[in-house]
């Protein structure tokens, strides 16, 4: 596939919690380079995991989520959604976290290769970062 648009999804673990990756399903477009999440596997502590979401279709609509599962506790739902003629847009939805904060944030918005980065750290790490 000659990829002519797509989103990155990268997941960064900054906090001291091993994150399980529940599952991950898409709503428009393809994983790309054998990119996909696999159910059960885990982002340790200090490392990214990163998937690619993409079309070779200018018109064709990108989109999915990924849902990860602290040790800790909790879940954290990450969305994204590219429609044809619109911005990418990204929910990312922490439930029920244990000692955990999440940030997220767009990047390259407005190229054709949108980067979503979705951090998640030890929650007392966020407060002395702004402190």
């Amino acid at each position: 596939m000659a990829t002519v648009r797509s989103v990155t999804v990268e997941l960064f673990n900054a906090s001291t919690a091993e994150i399980i990756l529940n599952h991950g399903s898409l709503a428009g477009g393809a994983w790309e380079d054998n990119s996909q999440p696999q159910p059960g596997s885990t982002i340790s502590r200090d490392s990214t995991s990163s998937y690619v979401n993409g079309t070779d279709d200018m018109s064709q609509a990108l989109g999915g989520t990924i849902l990860l599962t602290p040790a800790s506790g909790g879940s954290i739902s990450v969305t994204w959604s590219w429609p044809f003629g619109s911005g990418v847009s990204c929910t990312v939805a922490p439930n029920s976290l244990s000692g955990l904060a999440v940030t997220s944030a767009v990047f390259d918005q407005d190229s054709n290769t949108p980067i979503l980065r979705v951090i998640v750290s030890t929650a007392i790490v966020i407060g002395q970062l702004i402190g």
